[in-house]
């Protein structure tokens, strides 16, 4: 492999040509046909909606009985708005297309999109996600939203974010209500949609028909009798959504100055309230002991307060343009392709240490940044990646989705010791990817990463105890893309002695200080793991990953990293497994949720031993009426000085 990913003629004539891209080209929209009456609003301007008409950013067009509008994009797609609807264009571009159906029908034929574009058909309760496809979108006046597929898939969620996404393929169609999740797919004729139409048509003829109707005079009222009363108007209802969960049992909690583990009496509340985009969960919990006294040192003093937050979030990850999150990262955070920051979790000694971080990405097709932060109280554990697509726009085939990035991730404070000086661990790194398959059932992504250790003067400088050679390389290139239902990433990786990839790890929290062993101490990751490397030996070797879902019975996602190692190596090879299973047929009583992260897994053996290289998390539940399950949940992992922690739970959790 040659030492630089960017070297020869062919590279410098590669970045020549970007200094010489078009920038952005704007989408269009034109009226191509109307029928009867059809309005168009354009900066609080009303005007008759035409043929050969442009409709921009933040018009809406209004159509009346048996009227309709056919819309065509410049790139194709077609759009039909059918009558007594209203219809808007939230945003258009050759990125995102944001149309919104507040009332009516619609019928769109929505041409193959590459990946770097999203088009969205929203309504007041609803959101449709399309990749290329033929379907309708039907709503009433309560705002409920039929969806028909006659090609293709698209993706259907609720706007408020209640339930999960469904996916609805050719011949079939689902609902969605105000508050509610997606009604699962069903199967849907052609009649069945004309019959939709037709009771859309015979309610608007009853209406009018009431409102035509002739008054009859009313009777003479004398004093004694009462006036008709009218009916009080309703109050709206809510466009939020509450959820609210509660566990009570027990757990034993480790104090992480003495290392005195205690078992407490837990009750718990976990509100969740979700408006929009935003979602907020607290939790809110209370440890008794066994003269049932409550643990006061989590209630006591005002900064308590912080740790009852589980999360603040903004928008879904990599579906948002911006998304934003605020709490514990349940889900671990990947950086980039995950050659400096990797499955990272700041939950690895939950729930003895509650930390609230940030997780950020936000994309805006030219541009787009990704962030993090481990603990915003100390805001020690950093890392950062932004990238461009510098084709994005210019039409050229193949190349317009390349992105090239730069990242870094840094440990500004591993010991958490201000005296202890210049003891921070940084890791900077480039990267290049590039779509090469965009197909609907299988698309390719090729990628290339390079990173480089930078190490503090604690452990370079001379007279330092440590013996470590400072500015470790990596350098990986690899495949990453979908096929069918299976996800999948591989790497052929090949680095330095004296670099760690994926540095930032699910077990950072613990690693990055504690007590390793009697001849070690305590330390520092990088000084336990580069103590006495140079560059070479060289290493290499593979990075797998893959992920899949199965309806919704089972989610799955593993991945292995290992290179040219000793038998005595106390990382590798490293193994990562997490698994979902629910609503089993048969089975639908249960659900188990479990997640293993194994280092040094060479055999069988070794994966089945849970010593001090395996962190487990195991819940195992049990419907035992409708909103209340039973858990068992099973935590393992380590504290500061490397004594094993284990937390076990008997919760009862209500959902109201």
């Amino acid at each position: 492999m040659p030492g630089n990913f960017i070297k020869g003629d062919f590279m410098k004539k590669f970045f020549i040509l970007l200094l010489f891209v078009t920038i952005l080209r704007a989408q269009e929209i034109i009226c191509v046909k109307t029928e009867g009456k059809c309005l168009l609003t354009s900066q609080n301007t009303w005007k008759t909606l035409a043929s050969d008409m442009s409709i921009s950013t933040g018009s809406s067009i209004t159509t009346g009985e048996d009227s309709k509008a056919v819309l065509e994009f410049k790139d194709g797609h077609k759009i039909e708005v059918g009558e007594n609807s209203i219809f808007s264009v939230n945003q258009v571009s050759e990125e995102v297309n944001d149309l919104e159906l507040w009332l009516g029908e619609l019928s769109a034929k929505i041409k193959k999109l590459p990946p770097s574009e999203k088009f969205f058909i929203k309504t007041p309760v609803a959101v449709c996600a399309v990749r290329g496809t033929k379907f309708s979108v039907f709503v009433d006046e309560d705002k409920k939203t039929d969806v028909f597929v006659d090609e293709g898939i698209v993706g259907v969620m609720n706007r408020d974010g209640v339930g999960e996404e469904v996916f609805v393929k050719k011949g079939e169609m689902t609902t969605v209500e105000s508050g509610h999740p997606p009604a699962a797919p069903v199967k849907a004729t052609k009649k069945e949609k004309i019959k939709k139409k037709e009771e859309k048509k015979k309610e608007k003829k009853i209406k009018k028909a009431k409102i035509e109707k002739p008054i009859e005079e009313p009777e003479i009222t004398y004093a004694e009798e009462k006036p008709e009363k009218k009916p009080k108007p309703k109050a709206p209802k809510p466009s939020g959504n509450v959820n609210l969960n509660g566990t009570v049992g027990a757990v034993a909690l480790t104090d992480p100055e003495t290392g005195e583990t205690k078992v407490y009496y837990e009750f718990s509340m976990y509100p969740e309230l979700s408006f929009g985009k935003l979602g907020i969960g607290l939790e809110l919990v209370v440890h008794f002991d066994e003269n049932n006294q409550i643990k006061k040192d989590e209630w006591d003093e005002a900064s308590d307060i912080y740790s009852k937050i589980d999360y603040i979030r903004w928008g879904v990850k990599r579906k948002s343009p911006f998304y934003i999150l605020f709490g514990r990262f349940r889900k671990p955070v990947t950086i980039g392709h995950g050659f400096i920051v990797n499955n990272y979790t700041n939950m690895a000694q939950y729930p003895n240490i509650r930390k609230i971080g940030m997780d950020m990405l936000l994309d805006r097709r030219k541009w787009g940044l990704e962030a993090m932060i481990g603990d915003l109280r100390w805001r020690e554990i950093l890392a950062g990646r932004f990238f461009i697509r510098p084709l994005t726009g210019t039409g050229i085939p193949f190349l317009k989705n390349l992105k090239i990035a730069s990242s870094c991730g840094i440990d500004i404070d591993p010991d958490s010791n201000s005296a202890t000086k210049d003891d921070s661990v940084a890791v900077i790194g480039a990267d290049a990817e590039l779509p090469i398959l965009t197909y609907k059932l299988f698309n390719l992504t090729t990628f290339a990463d390079w990173a480089k250790m930078q190490l503090g003067s604690t452990y370079t400088a001379k007279g330092s105890a440590y013996n470590i050679t400072d500015g470790g390389e990596g350098r990986t290139v690899g495949l990453s893309g979908k096929f069918l239902f299976l996800n999948f990433r591989g790497e052929y990786r090949r680095i330095e002695s004296n670099f760690i990839p994926g540095y930032f790890d699910g077990f950072y929290d613990i690693d990055r200080w504690r007590y390793y062993d009697t001849s070690i101490g305590t330390t520092t990751k990088a000084a336990y793991y580069l103590n006495g490397k140079k560059s070479q030996p060289v290493l290499v070797g593979p990075y797998a990953e893959m992920w899949f879902a199965i309806l919704n019975l089972l989610n799955f996602r593993a991945s292995y990293e290992n290179y040219n190692v000793g038998k005595d190596d106390p990382f590798y090879p490293h193994l990562i497994a997490r698994a979902e299973l629910q609503k089993v047929p048969g089975l639908s009583q249960y659900t188990f949720e479990a997640e293993y992260d194994k280092r040094s897994a060479r055999r069988w053996r070794d994966i089945r031993e849970l010593d001090e290289n395996a962190l487990l998390s195991l819940k195992i539940g049990y419907n035992v009426a409708p909103n209340v399950t039973m858990f068992v949940v099973i935590r393992r992992s380590f504290d500061a000085n490397g004594n094993e922690t284990k937390t076990m739970t008997a919760e009862t959790r209500m959902r109201f």
